[in-house]
């Protein structure tokens, strides 16, 4: 079964989803599919296609990069940026939080060391 998670995204984000829908779009013989992202042979876009793509940009930057690393960086923004926990955890589709605090709950010895100095 495919879990479906629902998404908010920034306006500017929203405008170049919009702008791909009225011109790269309109090219497909999938124009019409409910999905986002379609390829040439599919009215969606299989996750291995994705995967595939996220390795031949990793190439061409030479930087090791897979389609979780963009989950990882997000959760880590928001956290830092303040957003709280159980926010982050439903964005991140984690089943609960401290499934999201596991992972993305790290403290840097600064960070200790910054603690222990308040006493």
């Amino acid at each position: 079964m495919t879990k479906v998670r629902e998404i908010s995204l920034r306006q500017d984000v929203l405008q170049l989803i919009k702008q791909y829908q009225q011109e790269e779009r309109l090219q497909s013989r999938f124009r019409d599919s409910e999905y986002l992202l379609v390829s040439q042979r599919a009215k969606k876009m299989h996750r291995d296609a994705v995967r595939d793509w996220v390795a031949k940009v990793s190439k061409e930057v030479v930087m090791k990069l897979h389609p979780h690393l963009f989950r990882h960086i997000f959760a880590t923004r928001l956290l830092r940026k303040g957003v709280d926990l159980t926010t982050v955890s439903k964005l991140t589709g984690h089943s609960t939080v401290n499934m999201t605090a596991k992972f993305y709950i790290q403290t840097t010895r600064q960070e200790k060391q910054n603690a222990v100095d308040k006493l």
